[in-house]
């Protein structure tokens, strides 16, 4: 009993299950974007998309996880709001630029390129283009469900 009191504790106290909502999280939106969830599963864990899928997931949670935990602690509570706002817009673009090479990855994976695949040219151009497209929004997307979802917290309505 002692054993499984201390994993659970490990598992909180890293909170490694936030690793669940953000792979459901993705998975959610790649099944309403395609409109199939049997495709987005099938994507996701069976086929060279797994990678795209990883950076999606990945990169997005750590500007989350950066916010909460440095930005606004050090930014926003000490009421350095141009500096909060900046870094913050700073990690949302950094974020953005790191998913698209998991976009290459599958392509170089499934023995193709992105060009093909997704329709990435493979150069600066088609790389920036495609950067402020899709990642930018996904980004933003989770900093903000993550926002509202700690207001509702905070006022009770979610526990």
């Amino acid at each position: 009993m002692a054993s499984v009191t201390t994993q659970q504790n490990w598992f909180i106290k890293y909170k490694l299950y936030h690793i669940p909502f953000w792979m459901m999280y993705n998975y959610v939106l790649w099944a309403l974007a395609i409109d199939s969830p049997y495709r987005a599963a099938q994507d996701i864990f069976f086929s060279v998309y797994w990678v795209k899928s990883f950076f999606y997931v990945l990169f997005p949670a750590l500007v989350v996880y950066f916010n909460l935990y440095f930005l606004i602690p050090r930014y926003l509570q000490e009421g350095r709001y141009g500096w909060y706002m900046l870094f913050l817009a700073l990690a949302i673009i950094v974020s953005s630029f790191l998913i698209v090479p998991g976009y290459f990855v599958s392509a170089w994976l499934a023995g193709s390129n992105a060009e093909k695949m997704f329709g990435i040219t493979s150069d600066w151009s088609g790389f920036y283009r495609h950067a402020k497209a899709d990642p930018l929004k996904s980004t933003t997307r989770r900093r903000l469900l993550l926002h509202q979802m700690r207001q509702q917290v905070r006022k009770g309505a979610l526990r």
